[in-house]
């Protein structure tokens, strides 16, 4: 039982990956479990959960991070946007040993009821976070590829070392067969730009040493002067 009487729940966080005619391709996502029953099938939500692998990245905060000031987060949102056919969000906030979901809104037609208040343990909310953070079991060589390429550029600084910002490495349905990477300006620049860039893969090889091809092949590359070049003319392949 929890300081303020209102029973414990358990949070549960997994992977689930979505492979059928709606999403061609490999769609992987989080399913949101509470006290063992998922939680967006419960309110009815029309939409899916956080993309798993925004659980997966150096550059932001892991997603349902809860601190001493409340902040509000999407739970679920509509693929055609909040303002069309709604989403679940709720507060987050931490009190002591206490993580708490508290002013629920369900903006789906039809949804169902939401729920009152909900408290976590702290340390078992933070566990279950950090086992879907370290969770891989869903990617393909790809996005093992995005994300280790990721870490790798975090570790060396590069982009950093060109006074750049790295916005992110992901891959994409449409180029399976590729990575996507994006940065901007570093916020002391006067003159802001923004560079994308994508990297196509070799097919079958191993993700750690198509990790140093790649580090390699856009370590060579000054990542201003490519923003410079492809300026107006979406991304960059290299």
């Amino acid at each position: 039982m929890s300081a303020s009487a209102v029973p414990l729940s358990v949070l549960d966080v997994r992977p689930s990956v979505l492979d059928f005619v709606e999403y061609p391709g490999h769609v992987a996502y989080v399913t949101l479990l509470v006290d063992g029953r998922d939680l967006l099938e419960d309110l009815g939500a029309e939409g899916y959960g956080s993309m798993a692998d925004e659980w997966t990245s150096p550059l932001r905060p892991t997603p349902l991070e809860a601190g001493p000031k409340p902040r509000r987060v999407y739970l679920s949102a509509a693929d055609c946007g909040l303002g069309c056919c709604g989403g679940v969000s709720v507060t987050l906030r931490r009190e002591g040993s206490e993580v708490v979901w508290s002013e629920w809104l369900n903006t789906y037609a039809g949804g169902a009821a939401v729920p009152g208040e909900i408290r976590f343990d702290a340390a078992q909310y933070d566990a279950a976070r950090a086992r879907m953070a370290a969770d891989h079991s869903w990617e393909r060589p790809a996005e093992t590829v995005a994300r280790l390429l990721e870490e790798s550029f975090c570790d060396s600084g590069f982009f950093g070392h060109h006074d750049t910002t790295l916005v992110g490495v992901w891959t994409s349905r449409d180029l399976p067969d590729r990575v996507r990477l994006r940065y901007r300006s570093s916020e002391r620049r006067s003159n802001s730009y923004s560079g994308a860039v994508v990297l196509p893969l070799d097919p079958g090889a191993p993700p750690a040493q198509e990790v140093r091809r790649l580090a390699v092949r856009m370590g060579e590359r000054d990542p201003r002067r490519l923003a410079e070049d492809q300026a107006g003319k979406g991304h960059w392949e290299l």
